[in-house]
């Protein structure tokens, strides 16, 4: 640990205190000044005398698993001495919801830094459905012979919850990230909540997490769909993979009969790339009866998450909206009456079905589309979405599934809701808050080359790019280039993994001086954008780009082929979604803008100092700037190729400005 301090006093023993040595007579010591005892009791070479106080610790109460079948139960109670006196015996006290239960005195003894686990004599009741605390107190410790009465009472009570379930029917749907449901399914501490961490249920022991009984019966197929993180990438240098089994038997029997129970899937050698996947079961139950599912793993590494787990009934109807995608968090109002909202939907029931998808902004409707889909199949679509332009600030937009006709037998999965903040003229799908512009939450490549990170967009209506927006945890003073391609979110993989991007649209170079938080980028020249998706990429080296450390986000790292040269960008989780963001404004129109996708075919090149510039179209004149915007360079030209030397340029990037008879362009182009 590194801590700043003011001032330190360093008190360093050598040696115990000489008092008592010095003043007991017959008391033997070692030549360090220790007491010598004869054996664990702390007997000392004075007959009846001994050295230490003992200090009983209750450090674990135990209780059955939960489940709806409790009744006379056992407790079993591990007791610690962190003394360095020897227990000869003890009264535990036992109390269930502050009532007291049992209280026995118990002739054990408990050599000074030893443990004994015991069970109760007496069992307790836990026989009604509710949810019980169970509490156990060590009380009149009995020191052995001749030794101090114990002094430290404040850690020896300790305590255990656990819960009679009612059996549940289906669906039964539980999210652990929302705290009133994480009760529905239970372990003892093999299982925690990773609050800091993933917010999921993480094994790290042996026993298994489980269900509360659900009311299952014979001759009905079920669906078990679950998400979870298997294994661990550790700095890129290691991967560790995981296994884990899914298990299901009869209400309360896992301890008593653990062999009855059936694995529904066991799955070995996972690795879910450091994100959530989700995964699904089907499976039946021989006989009508309440039933426990769970998870446990035979070789916990620590690296096993669950985070939510749903259990339905498969039926002839029934359909689930998975998600949506990528769904701006904030939304310039120009965009929002041309919106379109990407609904993914599965159909999980045994016969195909129409499925209507409304959305409402607010409680009323602003959009709805029909799609029929087959039986397993999953699809997306695409809901037009208009705003209503007396809305502002923020929007709840909420998605509900209906299938035409019939009755969807599990709601429960059909309506999901997310919130857009309507703006002035900023586009962004981060959920960075002002407090976030911080190194922990930064991302840098810390290489004299650099990175490139982007963020994918999609233009709902023809407008302006009048800038990108840009949140630094730390600066540094540097360069960075920004350069927009465009982008085809259903083209082909490559390699199962990499997306490949269009043709550049744009690019600038500034820099990004040192202050943190959102800085605004202005662009040069106007540049429209027609309706569809880009990709807004970043270039920077030793600065902390800015990330919302969400699970379910995306940080869009960028790079090329080796053999093709092709510009692809992957996925990397963990950080969540980068804080780069859009300005768009009014569309202008005339010569001087710079149409995306218009079709000029325009080459710059430089060889030996001389620029070139060549156009399947008149060329009009020619502006070039340097990365800080400067203007180095203009000449009004004509023909449809144009030279001009640049040898006594200073080595770096510049934009070639170049007007035409169709419009304008820019080129970015290296003078080395």
């Amino acid at each position: 640990y590194i801590l700043d301090v003011d001032c330190v006093i360093m008190s360093i023993g050598t040696s115990p205190n000489p008092l008592i040595r010095n003043t007991t007579k017959n008391l033997e010591t070692n030549s360090h000044g220790c007491i010598i005892t004869q054996d664990e009791s702390g007997l000392t070479s004075r007959e009846g005398v001994y050295a230490g106080v003992p200090d009983a610790v209750v450090t674990k109460v135990k209780l059955p698993l939960a489940s709806c079948s409790l009744g006379s139960e056992k407790v079993e109670v591990t007791i610690l001495n962190r003394g360095s006196g020897a227990i000869d015996a003890f009264t535990l006290n036992c109390s269930v919801n502050g009532k007291q239960a049992s209280s026995r005195k118990y002739d054990v003894g408990i050599p000074a830094s030893r443990v004994v686990t015991l069970t109760l004599d007496d069992p307790v009741d836990l026989s009604t459905p509710d949810t019980y605390t169970v509490s156990v107190a060590v009380a009149d410790v009995v020191p052995a012979e001749g030794q101090k009465q114990e002094e430290n009472l404040a850690n020896n009570i300790g305590e255990a919850m656990i819960t009679h379930y009612t059996p549940t029917d289906l669906p039964f749907n539980v999210d652990f990230r929302d705290e009133s449901q994480r009760g529905e399914w239970s372990s003892d501490e093999s299982w925690t909540y990773d609050e800091a961490g993933y917010q999921a249920m993480l094994c790290d022991g042996k026993t298994p997490l489980l269900s509360r009984g659900i009311n299952l019966k014979a001759g009905k197929m079920y669906r078990m769909s679950y998400d979870y993180q298997a294994g661990m990438d550790f700095m890129g240098m290691l991967t560790f993979d995981d296994d884990y089994r899914v298990i299901i038997g009869k209400d309360g029997t896992y301890v008593s009969a653990p062999d009855s129970w059936t694995t529904l899937g066991t799955f070995t050698d996972v690795f879910t790339q450091n994100s959530f996947y989700t995964n699904e079961i089907t499976f039946s139950v021989d006989a009508d009866g309440v039933y426990q599912l769970g998870f446990i793993q035979d070789l916990p590494q620590g690296i096993f998450w669950v985070r939510a787990v749903r259990v339905a009934e498969i039926t002839d109807y029934d359909v689930m909206i998975e998600s949506v995608v990528d769904l701006p968090t904030r939304l310039p109002k120009e965009q929002s009456a041309d919106m379109v909202v990407d609904v993914r939907l599965s159909n999980r029931g045994l016969s195909a079905s129409d499925v209507k998808v409304v959305a409402t902004a607010d409680g009323t409707e602003v959009g709805s589309a029909i799609y029929s889909i087959g039986v397993g199949d999953t699809a997306t679509i695409a809901v037009p979405v208009k705003i209503p332009e007396a809305k502002s600030g923020a929007v709840d937009i909420e998605l509900k599934a209906e299938i035409v006709g019939e009755t969807d037998s599990n709601m429960s999965d059909n309506v999901i809701s997310k919130s857009i903040e309507l703006t002035s003229n900023e586009l962004a799908y981060d959920r960075v808050t002002a407090d976030m512009y911080i190194p922990a939450n930064s991302i840098s490549f810390g290489t004299e080359e650099g990175g490139k990170t982007g963020r994918p967009v999609r233009i709902y209506s023809k407008t302006k790019l009048s800038g990108i927006s840009i949140g630094w945890g730390y600066a540094a003073g540097e360069y960075i280039d920004v350069d927009v391609y465009k982008y085809d979110p259903a083209a082909e993989l490559l390699y199962g993994q990499y997306m490949p991007v269009g043709g550049l649209v744009y690019s600038m170079r500034a820099n990004n001086g040192t202050a943190t938080g959102q800085i605004d980028y202005m662009l040069h020249d106007d540049v429209e954008l027609e309706p569809g998706y880009y990709v807004f990429v970043v270039t920077f080296a030793a600065s902390g780009l800015t990330c919302d450390q969400t699970l379910d986000g995306k940080l869009y790292i960028m790079g090329e082929m080796v053999e093709t040269g092709q510009s692809v960008m992957f996925t990397q989780p963990g950080f969540g979604n980068a804080a780069i963001r859009v300005i768009l404004g009014d569309v202008s129109t005339g010569i001087d803008a710079v149409e995306a996708g218009s079709g000029k075919a325009v080459s710059v090149s430089v060889s030996d100092g001389i620029l070139g510039v060549d156009s399947t179209e008149e060329l009009n004149g020619i502006t070039i700037y340097s990365a800080s915007g400067a203007a180095m360079y203009s000449e009004n030209i004509s023909g449809k190729s144009y030279t001009c030397s640049v040898a006594d340029f200073a080595p770096g990037v510049y934009v070639a400005k170049v007007v035409g008879a169709g419009g304008t362009v820019t080129k970015k182009f290296v003078v080395k």
